[in-house]
């Protein structure tokens, strides 16, 4: 597993975890799923900790937007350790 925190939202990437390619979003310590998205699909919160507030949802998805590209490249690097 690997981790990166980007604006206080702590972003977990499992190496062995299942498709859709996706983050699990840590927001003050409950979880939400947040997939990547492709060339016809756009990116899209997934199943979300019902304790988590709307704006928490909106704003931790919003900074994965933001930092869509590095947080690919870090799930890419992530999986490519079990792919060997």
């Amino acid at each position: 597993m690997g981790a990166k925190t980007i604006q206080g939202i702590r972003f977990n990437v499992y190496s062995n975890d299942h498709d859709p390619p996706h983050v699990d979003a840590e927001v003050d310590g409950m979880k939400m799923k947040i997939f990547f998205g492709t060339e016809s699909v756009p990116p899209r919160i997934g199943t979300t900790n019902s304790r988590i507030k709307n704006n928490q949802a909106r704003r931790a998805f919003q900074i994965f937007l933001d930092n869509e590209k590095t947080l690919k490249t870090f799930y890419e690097k992530e999986h490519a350790k079990v792919n060997k």
